[in-house]
């Protein structure tokens, strides 16, 4: 796929992959503390570390996708941000961020709506907005 021009957009886009790469972390290490994995464990998570290695695995597939369109993303400017935000102790709200960053990502892509990273980005967006009402709900 040829890259994104260069211009005020993909500025936008940059932006918008990098907090999408940024809010993976963050819910990555959030599911990761002590009361998130109560809470996945009561949800029905039988082994909640495997939730934070997929938002990982998934973190490596949004930066390969992001490469790939032309973004180089400074890994230690993502992992700055991401420890700027300080602790959140509402898991449900951390899907809900994550979900809102890739539904903004595939709203910013739609002249791409038949790529593959389009697709992807969309249908993550539905799988953590479910993720968030479904822990919503538990607590």
């Amino acid at each position: 796929m040829e890259p994104w021009p260069n211009n005020e957009k993909n500025l936008d886009l940059l932006g918008l992959w990098s907090g999408l790469l940024v809010q993976l972390l963050y819910t990555a290490r959030e599911c990761t503390q002590p009361d998130a994995i109560r809470r996945l464990r009561a949800f029905g998570v039988r082994n909640p570390n495997t939730v934070a290695r997929n938002l990982l695995g998934e973190y490596a597939k949004a930066h390969d996708f992001a490469v790939a369109s032309g973004f180089k993303l400074p890994q230690s400017e993502i992992e700055r941000l991401m420890h700027e935000q300080g602790l959140r102790d509402d898991l449900s709200e951390d899907f809900r961020a994550l979900a809102q960053q890739y539904q903004q990502l595939s709203a910013a892509m739609w002249p791409r709506c038949g790529s593959p990273q389009f697709r992807w980005v969309s249908r993550k967006a539905q799988v953590h907005f479910a993720r968030a009402n479904a822990l919503g709900q538990e607590s």
